[in-house]
């Protein structure tokens, strides 16, 4: 039987309990991240410009966005908010994973794991009809996954204080 104290050394027993099930719905929620990842990333060129082109149609809808962007310009801004905003949720699933790890541990796995997705991301995309890999895409993911982490840290410190000030009431 595995200590758990060994892990999250201050830890208390319905500490533990909470800690395994944030850690087992992050798990869930960073493979579905990765695999969705995948999905996008082996869609060809001008299917993922289809769908990039469309909602950015949709918004382009819009009188005063349509006086003030092109349409171009807009759909490209979508593809990497897309590319940062997907890497934030897989941030915020990578840090849920490492909720019983040290801090330290988490600041330093965290970001390095999601530069390596991403930079997987990329070599797959080189193999897809039209795409190619672009260090930029990298680094916007790589500010998406630490974007990610610090809202989870921020979020966990929120709770902590609410926890800490309802403890004091009782």
């Amino acid at each position: 039987m595995v200590n758990d104290s060994l892990y999250c050394r201050k830890c208390k027993g319905g500490d533990v309990l909470r800690k395994k099930i944030i850690m087992i719905f992050s798990a869930i929620l960073m493979l579905a991240t990765l695999v969705a990842i995948w999905r996008f990333s082996a869609q060809s060129a001008a299917d993922s410009s289809a769908l990039s082109g469309y909602l950015a149609e949709i918004i382009n809808d819009n009188p005063w966005l349509n006086q003030v962007m092109d349409v171009d310009i807009l759909e490209a801004i979508l593809r990497k908010l897309a590319h940062g905003f997907v890497y934030l949720i897989l941030g915020i699933g990578m840090t849920g994973v490492m909720v019983m790890q040290p801090m330290r541990l988490t600041l330093l796995l965290v970001p390095l794991t999601g530069i390596f997705f991403a930079a997987l991301d990329e070599l797959h995309q080189s193999f897809v009809p039209g795409r190619g890999p672009a260090v930029r895409d990298v680094l916007i993911d790589a500010v998406g996954v630490c974007l990610g982490m610090f809202l989870m840290m921020l979020l966990r410190q929120i709770y902590r204080h609410f926890s800490r000030k309802r403890i004091l009431a009782r």
